[in-house]
């Protein structure tokens, strides 16, 4: 085990922490919802996109940085000042705590730890984003004929939050980053699709409006993704919310041993460590 880095292998692994080369296999869904419900969802940078569209992503990945990994990704439409582009809303991710990490600490990425499956049978195509048992994404696809290659472009944005450890807060300003990525797609085959979200005790993607589902799309990708821009945040105080939601479960039904459940048996022991910590 190595506990400190020698200064030449610090500039060795630099390149890895800012890594933008992947490879992935994915099957996609795009489906409208309300306005209402993506005002109430998205943080108050960002303005509603053109449309109130959110994209379930199911994806097995490999990367020049982390190796390999899978992904279940509810990516939510919409804009920051003149640029339109894809924000996680959830994020599910099927690898190592190092590998979640990395997403979580580097990027700020809601990655919540689960397992992802995704198959293939002929013309039609099966994914699943499963946590705590519970199949929280599930998209079905019959697929068309390959129309690749093709080329697919845009922008991305990844907001970084992180609680604070003395709490209640934020430990940083919020830190808002804004790229670009540029996917060559071959194999790219797309159709008709059905899209089942549902809900458990941390995650209620269930309570999500779909209004309509548009069409899947199954592919296999070489992509790059560039971080043009860096953001941060004033006001991070109303920000907070975001962050207890979207990057962490309800710590409040986590069990609890018996002595802590009653609150008023707390305070107690707050003092005794306060003063134990005195000088």
């Amino acid at each position: 085990m190595v506990f400190k880095r020698t200064p030449e292998e610090v500039v060795a692994l630099s390149p890895y922490f800012q890594g933008n080369l992947f490879t992935r296999e994915s099957l996609s869904v795009e489906f409208d919802t309300t306005a209402e419900f993506m005002r109430e969802v998205l943080p108050s940078c960002f303005e509603l996109g053109r449309t109130p569209t959110i994209y379930a992503d199911i994806c097995r990945w490999q990367s020049a940085c982390v190796g390999e990994f899978s992904t279940a990704i509810l990516w939510a439409q919409c804009r920051h000042g003149e640029f339109e582009g894809l924000f996680d809303l959830f994020v599910l991710f099927d690898g190592d705590y190092t590998r979640a990490s990395y997403l979580r600490e580097i990027w700020g990425e809601a990655a919540k730890t689960g397992t992802v499956s995704l198959f293939e049978d002929g013309q039609h195509a099966h994914a699943l984003g499963t946590r705590n048992g519970v199949d929280l994404i599930e998209i079905e696809a019959d697929l068309g004929q390959d129309q690749g290659p093709t080329v697919a472009e845009g922008h991305w944005f990844f907001l970084k939050l992180f609680p604070a450890s003395l709490g209640p807060g934020l430990e940083y300003d919020p830190v808002l980053f804004r790229g670009d990525y540029h996917e060559e797609l071959a194999p790219y085959r797309d159709g008709t699709a059905k899209l089942i979200l549902r809900v458990s005790v941390h995650d209620r993607l269930e309570e999500i409006p779909v209004i309509s589902v548009g069409k899947a799309v199954r592919s296999t990708a070489v992509a790059a993704y560039d971080v043009r821009a860096r953001f941060v945040i004033d006001g991070g105080s109303e920000y907070v919310g975001y962050c207890y939601g979207r990057n962490w479960d309800d710590l409040r039904e986590y069990p609890v041993p018996a002595r802590w459940r009653n609150p008023d048996k707390r305070p107690g022991w707050a003092e005794k460590l306060a003063a134990a910590r005195q000088p």
